[in-house]
């Protein structure tokens, strides 16, 4: 009797392991999923990023063009007028006059 109901502990305790291996295993299969999920997530998240950052890259672009224009054009209108009142002055000749 003795030997049956060892036999019987016995299997109960392979049943009882087995069934813990494969709680185990089905746990690492959903963490390996959620951790290619969670790889998938970040890669469409840096995507994101990274289309952001060249958007903001090129607006900054588009507004430092438009500065440098804008700071020309001011540099070439003080130039002009500095031309003019150069040429306002007595005595003043046009340098292709003198040549």
């Amino acid at each position: 009797m003795q030997a049956t109901s060892d036999s019987a502990g016995s299997e109960r305790s392979e049943r009882a392991v087995d069934a813990a291996l494969a709680r185990v295993l089905e746990a690492d299969r959903a963490a390996q999923r959620a951790l290619a999920a969670a790889h998938e997530e970040g890669e469409r998240i840096a995507e994101r990023a990274r289309a952001q950052a060249r958007r903001v890259a090129e607006r900054a672009r588009e507004r430092i063009a438009g500065a440098q224009a804008r700071v020309q054009a001011a540099l070439q209108a003080e130039l002009d007028a500095l031309e003019a009142q150069a040429r306002a002055l007595p005595g003043h000749a046009e340098p292709d006059a003198a040549a």
